[in-house]
């Protein structure tokens, strides 16, 4: 989750991983981290569950590039996914920077 992003993103190599998806006729202007700002390519809607509760999104495909690689390299983690506010609002998140927890309402 990524509460300052505008965006839902998944890398492109990870779609090659054989996700369940289909095409969805959305487009969206991504603006990332490097300051380049892109029309992406038709979104991907994809079903998935997490810790037993069911989700369904449409992500914009993009390229790993520099803002994903550097962020691997200073934390050791890699990200595939981005859920950014659009995804936070419409399954209701709650973000508690008091408890550092992430609920949903």
């Amino acid at each position: 989750l990524e509460s300052g992003s505008d965006s839902k993103v998944i890398c492109k190599d990870t779609l090659q991983k054989g996700l369940s998806c289909t095409m969805s006729d959305e487009k969206m202007r991504i603006s990332g981290v490097t300051g380049e700002n892109n029309i992406s390519e038709r979104g991907v809607n994809i079903p998935f569950t997490y810790d037993s509760l069911k989700f369904e999104t449409v992500l914009f495909p993009v390229d790993r590039g520099s803002a994903f690689d550097d962020l691997e390299s200073k934390t050791g983690v890699r990200i595939d996914v981005i859920l950014g506010t659009p995804f936070m609002v419409a399954y209701k998140y709650i973000i508690d920077f008091n408890e550092l927890k992430v609920k949903i309402k």
